[in-house]
């Protein structure tokens, strides 16, 4: 059985392995390359288990690794960091805790969605990213009507009506980009039997 630690970053990665009984067999720093990154792995013939802290650039490389046989898991960044804190942080090193705790069961782990839900929940993460900026731009206007105490900004100079244009150009534009992504995702989300047990529940459904 071996273990192997990943620091992945977005142009390389760095990689740790160990045997079960402990020992270093393999390390190195390699980009972020398919066809290098699966020859890596096939030095370590047999059962492999792999982990990488769960950032947003996991998906590429579970899917390269899961077909080759690799175990991948995923490490919750935040409850790592009370497990294995240090005071010097290098990726070699990020590489090698991730692995020394990985073959000694130690790893925090986040949860993986499934591979067709991840289309959906990337959908919604930028659906309230943009739900978040209209706010925001909402926000703006109405501090433009409360630093002068008036009811319209048509009554103050052209300069702050300028301003208010663009925040309301902005929340327009939002504000249809938002309608199509909950568009888009609407079919998905609608075939979920916990989506529809929501839909039962007054005051959700509308």
């Amino acid at each position: 059985m071996f273990f192997t630690g990943i620091d992945q970053h977005r142009l390389r990665s760095t990689l740790t392995t160990f045997t079960a009984t402990g020992d270093q067999v393999g390390e190195a720093t390699l980009p972020n390359d398919r066809a290098t990154l699966v020859h890596y792995f096939a030095r370590f013939p047999g059962p492999h288990q792999a982990v990488v802290e769960a950032t947003g650039r996991w998906y590429w490389l579970r899917d390269m690794l899961v077909p080759a046989g690799i175990d991948l898991r995923l490490a919750h960044a935040k409850f790592l960091k009370a497990i294995a804190y240090a005071k010097v942080k290098t990726d070699a090193i990020d590489a090698t805790t991730l692995g020394r705790l990985l073959r000694t069961g130690l790893i925090p782990e986040a949860h993986m969605i499934r591979d067709e839900l991840r289309g959906p929940r990337d959908v919604l993460r930028a659906r309230l990213r943009m739900v978040t900026r209209r706010s925001s731009a909402k926000n703006s206007l109405d501090r433009l009507l409360e630093k002068w105490n008036v009811p319209r900004v048509a009554d103050r100079p052209p300069l702050y009506q300028v301003q208010a244009a663009a925040q309301t150009a902005l929340i327009s534009v939002l504000t249809e980009q938002i309608h199509a992504l909950e568009v888009s995702v609407r079919p998905a989300l609608f075939e979920s039997p916990a989506v529809q047990r929501l839909l039962w529940i007054p005051g959700i459904a509308g």
